[in-house]
């Protein structure tokens, strides 16, 4: 005759899994509530923008600034301007086309001081973010 049964858990069984469920919960909330976050989302892309209009500039022959606008003329002589176009940003070619660089801002200006190029993005959200590019070819 038997006096225990085998077919439940015991309760240090019981224990050890409960230790790794919390373990594992105790990893993966802050992960998913960072992946999640759609400030990291803004500020990435706007970081990303910067480097594209950065890359842009760096491979131009003329470029042209005015409040909402980029006028850049490439070394292949095409025409591309970037350009406030309602919440998002887009990119023309010889006016052809149409690619948005980033969505979902309030604003967007572009200064063109003492060969600097200051760019103020605020982000649907209300976020700010600046950068400075040096510019050596220009026209003003």
């Amino acid at each position: 005759m038997h006096l225990y049964n085998e077919r439940g858990f015991t309760f240090i069984e019981t224990i050890i899994s409960l230790i790794v469920v919390a373990i594992l919960l105790s990893i993966s909330l802050p992960t998913i509530k960072m992946v999640k976050s759609p400030a990291y989302f803004d500020e990435l892309a706007v970081f990303q923008f910067f480097t594209f209009i950065e890359d842009e500039m760096n491979s131009s022959s003329n470029i042209t600034v005015s409040e909402r606008q980029i006028l850049i003329t490439d070394v292949d002589n095409r025409e591309i301007k970037v350009s406030l176009y309602g919440d998002d940003v887009r990119r023309r070619v010889d006016e052809k086309g149409h690619e948005l660089l980033i969505h979902d801002l309030k604003d967007i200006t572009f200064s063109l001081q003492n060969h600097l190029l200051d760019i103020h993005v605020t982000t649907r959200n209300g976020d700010d973010y600046y950068k400075t590019i040096p510019v050596s070819l220009f026209n003003q």
